[in-house]
């Protein structure tokens, strides 16, 4: 999992609840440094702040399905404001998460998510 978020208190959060879930994380703190990650690594799923500063979650939502290697990853786009749930949809992004409400349901969604894509969770080397 691609966890790009830039508080990083919530990206520990994020990155502690999935690895309890039994997946393998690394941490963007921007949406440059997720794109730049992307080129070199393969992750099962991308899960994007809308707002960071400069690539926020919906910019690299829509670079990730433009790009003909990386359509087909499962991307969660989160954030505070429940009204972007709507344009989560509309711009590609397979589930959108409510921060901080939402959080505690991430792993199980995450899992779900994967089966939908035919996919399993890695197991962690942190259990």
């Amino acid at each position: 999992m691609l966890v790009s978020e830039d508080e990083a208190e919530v990206a520990r959060l994020f990155c502690a609840l999935l690895e309890r879930g039994g997946f393998i994380t690394f941490h963007a703190p921007n949406g440059l440094m997720a794109r730049r990650f992307m080129q070199d690594q393969v992750f099962d799923v991308v899960i994007l702040d809308v707002d960071m500063p400069s690539l926020g979650g919906i910019e690299v939502c829509q670079s990730i399905r433009s790009e003909p290697r990386l359509a087909h990853l499962p991307v969660v786009l989160c954030s505070g404001r429940l009204d972007l749930a709507e344009l989560a949809k509309n711009i590609g992004a397979d589930d959108f998460i409510k921060k901080p409400s939402g959080l505690l349901q991430l792993a199980d969604r995450i899992t779900l998510l994967l089966g939908t894509f035919g996919l399993r969770p890695k197991p962690s080397s942190n259990r």
